[in-house]
């Protein structure tokens, strides 16, 4: 069976296509309705995996990244415009109070929630088996059980996030769906949860 990765921005993209194809990732952020409407058969027909991250992490995750990580001019503007703020308690309150900031920074990329690439227009998951950030090798391991392939982690290309920063106000609410879902595949066992198998 082949594998359709589903890349959701800052949930460990990199590491994963690389442990899953050999190669470094370089294709854009596509949802999977985006993979199902392009070619309905090959989707309907490949495991469809994806990371999901505590949105909490993802956010600040988010936040670093467009300050101080991309190379692409575009993230460090709207970094110096939409994100330039002492902490990320300021931000988040600004954006909580802003209607215009709030809809600049959620519309980004790296803040769309989660839910957005891994289900229908209906919010249902269309995702085949979603992995926790935080036991990425569980899920190599899982994959390489069901494929009868050996894949290895590379590397996961993250430090424990020592930041307990908490979501809060109407972006908490925004990302109501995510927690969710984090919480749905984060609370398993195996930090794997096959969601339509």
């Amino acid at each position: 069976k082949k594998i359709l990765f589903i890349p959701v921005p800052k949930n460990a993209s990199n590491s994963f296509f690389e442990s899953l194809f050999g190669e470094k990732f370089s294709g854009g952020h596509f949802s999977a309705q985006f993979f199902k409407r392009i070619n309905p058969k090959a989707f309907e027909l490949a495991l469809k995996v994806a990371v999901v991250r505590n949105p909490n992490d993802r956010f600040s995750s988010a936040i670093n990244y467009n300050k101080h990580i991309s190379k692409f001019l575009y993230d460090r503007e709207f970094s110096k415009r939409y994100l330039n703020y002492q902490s990320i308690d300021e931000l988040v309150t600004a954006i909580n109070r802003d209607d215009t900031l709030f809809e600049k920074v959620t519309n980004h990329t790296h803040f769309r929630p989660q839910v957005g690439y891994l289900c229908d227009s209906n919010g249902r998951v269309i995702i085949n088996l979603l992995v926790s950030m935080d036991a990425l090798e569980s899920g190599i391991d899982e994959i390489s059980r069901y494929t009868g392939q050996d894949y290895k982690l590379n590397h996961a290309n993250r430090s424990k996030n020592s930041n307990s920063y908490r979501l809060n106000g109407r972006l908490r609410d925004f990302y109501d769906a995510d927690f969710r879902l984090w919480n749905l595949v984060n609370d398993h066992k195996n930090g794997y949860v096959w969601a339509n198998h």
